[in-house]
C-alpha cells in the first residue's frame, strides 16, 4: 500500500472492507437493542486548515537526512498519523474530533537516520 492510502479512520484498506454483515446487525440488536446504521467517518477535508508549521528550513534538513521522498507535510499522512488505532482514538478520528496533527511525517530508513532526525 503506497503512503497516505491507510485509513485514517480505521484499519485495513477499503478495497478489502467487507459488508456489513446483515446477520451479525440483526444479532446485536436482539441483544443490545437496536444498532444504528453505520455512520461514516468524517471526510479528509474535516482536517483542512490544520496546514503545517514546519518552516521550509527544517523541512530541508530533514530532507538532507533521510531524502525528499521520506519526507511529507502533505495532510492525508499527517492525519493518518496523528493518532493510534486503538478504539478510543478511532471513534474521535472518524469524528475528526480534538485532534493536533503533526506538522510533518518522516520515514526514516536505517537507525543512521532515526539518530539523524532526532539530533
Amino acid at each position: 500500500m503506497a503512503r497516505g492510502e491507510m485509513r485514517y479512520w480505521g484499519w485495513g484498506e477499503d478495497e478489502r472492507a467487507p459488508a456489513v454483515n446483515g446477520h451479525l446487525v440483526e444479532w446485536l440488536s436482539e441483544r443490545l437493542g437496536r444498532v444504528g446504521d453505520p455512520v461514516a467517518p468524517a471526510p479528509m477535508r474535516s482536517f483542512a486548515g490544520t496546514e503545517s508549521r514546519l518552516g521550509r528550513k527544517a523541512l530541508v534538513r530533514l530532507e538532507r537526512v533521510v531524502g525528499a521522498g521520506a519526507v511529507s507535510t502533505r495532510l492525508p499522512d499527517r492525519v493518518v498519523h496523528a493518532a493510534g488505532k486503538g478504539y478510543p482514538d478511532l471513534v474521535r478520528m472518524r469524528a475528526a474530533n480534538g485532534f493536533s496533527l503533526p506538522d510533518a511525517v518522516v520515514w526514516p530508513g536505517d537507525r543512521a537516520e532515526v539518530a539523524g532526525v532526532l539530533e
